[in-house]
């Protein structure tokens, strides 16, 4: 539902852009990294001990016991992706723009920006402009499986779910975003230039709990303890965040109407 309500208003903007701008329209596309910063990825076990008690202390113990190693799940600090944009002039000093983007490794997401280039030099056929843009990020970061522990019974039965071995792991991440930067542009022609930008992703994004078969991982429950065998509760909250360096290259074509 998202990707439809996502393209659907994204096609109405460049479309209004290309109606309210009958010349000089600028549209670019290229590769960007974007900084990824992660917290409280650590190693913990999810446990019924409160229903079947601690194995550790009672043999017989029906006790499940999987295990979470989010240390070794932890998403690249750079994500690689691809954006397309397009600008027009409002006047001599200010363009606006509008520009989407998508990661496609450590965490898949979309974004779709707003904002302006701001002329802060030129010459010739080179122009630097500061880019402000703010914007809405949604995406989903796969970090792996659920492991087994040798000795325990799975699967682990909460009140919140059923987590079994092999039940594959994921973090949906989504909020505003603000990408702050300086972008130098070329001109090589009349219609194509290189168009570049080096700044800072800043995001307002809350990353989700942990999910696991559409159930959510209560990291405050009793459930999730230190990875020692004990009950022990492990008070950590993983969060992933698309804040860091951002960098773009890509060409530029102006089109004429």
């Amino acid at each position: 539902m998202f990707k439809k309500v996502f393209f659907v208003f994204a096609g109405f903007l460049l479309f209004s852009t290309v109606a309210k701008s009958q010349t000089g329209l600028q549209v670019y596309g290229g590769v960007q990294l974007n900084g990824i910063s992660v917290r409280d990825f650590n190693q913990f076990h999810i446990s019924d001990w409160q229903q079947y008690g601690l194995l550790a202390l009672n043999p017989g113990s029906d006790e499940g016991r999987l295990n979470v190693n989010l240390a070794e799940m932890k998403p690249s600090a750079l994500s690689f992706g691809l954006m397309v944009g397009a600008t027009y002039p409002i006047n001599d000093k200010i363009h606006a723009l509008v520009e989407f983007q998508y990661a496609l490794n450590s965490i898949k997401a979309m974004g779709f920006f707003a904002g302006i280039d701001y002329k802060l030099y030129q010459k010739d056929k080179f122009t630097l402009f500061g880019s402000p843009k703010l914007g809405y990020i949604r995406g989903r970061a796969d970090l792996g499986v659920i492991e087994l522990i040798p000795g325990y019974t799975p699967p682990v039965i909460l009140s919140e779910g059923t987590f079994n071995i092999g039940d594959k792991l994921e973090m949906q991440v989504s909020g505003i975003a603000l990408n702050l930067g300086l972008s130098p542009c070329f001109q090589i022609d009349n219609q194509l230039g290189i168009r570049a930008m080096l700044g800072y992703a800043l995001a307002f994004s809350a990353s989700d709990a942990l999910i696991s078969n559409d159930i959510t991982v209560p990291m405050e429950s009793p459930a999730i303890v230190f990875p020692n065998g004990l009950n022990q509760q492990a008070g950590i909250n993983p969060r992933i965040s698309t804040n860091g360096l951002i960098f773009q290259i890509g060409a530029t074509y102006n089109l004429d109407f």
